[in-house]
């Protein structure tokens, strides 16, 4: 886990509206809407499609939890017991945060739930989830100085696994639950741990304006972990396991840094320096000959 800090963020290149600014922007604010694609969600073979799977701008997690504000979820599953919820994935959407310093500490970005509860499998009880894609945009803008923004989209896509600790009628040692070579010897895992995969590639997302480049950074803030049994990174995949029968988060942080772009040569100087590359060109034709 102490590894992840530095090994999880996005990246992609946007162009912010530029005017004329003289010093690096020192402040920032920024707002995420983000929902899940429908379309793009797939479900386990086995078992009806799950109803009323969708929720968006929500103000309480399906489970009537409300650590934050609005949320957008994903859910699914029979209950085992007709008491307990569904299972679910969330994410926080349409809030906006400010206080982001150029080259200062970070601020609290999106953080994302799973309520891993027990559910029937089956063809007659509804399918788990497979994989879904969580489309998020963000808007970016100055606040100091103020009238630079832009609009970011990127769609991230989830791969899940609801996993049991019975097969074929037999109960499986908590050794051989996967991921267990990750998350093994805390002592208190009494059954496997779900797990969710992330593809990381699009976290982070770099503009020039004005001299400067400024590089974004969203990563995984480990200080916020709750009920989250073990998070592994691997060829840009993150894989995080959650405890059962209770909600997990994950929270992150955004930061921002900027550099100065190495100067350009006026065209006078290019001019110049053409000029004397001929000169000494004519000049080693003239000996040759």
């Amino acid at each position: 886990m102490k590894s992840l800090a530095s090994s999880i963020a996005l990246a992609a290149t946007v162009a912010l509206s530029s005017g004329a600014v003289a010093a690096p922007i020192s402040e920032w604010a920024f707002t995420v809407n983000q929902s899940f694609d429908p379309n793009s969600t797939t479900w386990t073979s086995t078992g009806t499609t799950p109803v009323d799977a969708f929720g968006n701008n929500v103000d309480a997690l399906p489970d009537g939890q409300d650590p934050a504000g609005n949320y957008s979820y994903v859910r699914w599953g029979t209950p085992a017991n007709p008491t307990n919820d569904r299972s679910f994935l969330a994410a926080d959407t349409n809030f906006t945060q400010t206080g982001l310093m150029t080259n200062g500490a970070g601020v609290a970005g999106s953080t994302f739930y799973h309520g891993n509860y027990t559910v029937w499998g089956g063809s007659q009880y509804e399918a788990k989830l497979n994989s879904a894609s969580l489309f998020t945009e963000i808007e970016i803008s100055s606040v100091s100085p103020e009238g630079l923004s832009a609009v970011l989209s990127r769609t991230f896509e989830i791969g899940f696994v609801e996993t049991t600790n019975d097969r074929n009628g037999i109960d499986v040692p908590i050794e051989q639950c996967d991921g267990y070579d990750i998350w093994g010897g805390s002592g208190n895992i009494a059954s496997c741990p779900d797990r969710f995969s992330l593809d990381i590639r699009s976290l982070d997302f770099s503009t020039e304006i004005d001299g400067y480049i400024y590089d974004f950074t969203v990563a995984f803030d480990l200080s916020t972990l709750n009920n989250i049994v073990g998070v592994d990174v691997n060829d840009n995949i993150a894989t995080i396991w959650t405890g059962e029968g209770v909600l997990s988060s994950i929270g992150t942080l955004v930061t921002v840094t900027a550099r100065e772009v190495a100067p350009v040569p006026e065209p006078a100087s290019i001019a110049l320096l053409g000029g004397g590359l001929l000169a000494a060109g004519m000049g080693l034709r003239r000996r040759r000959k």
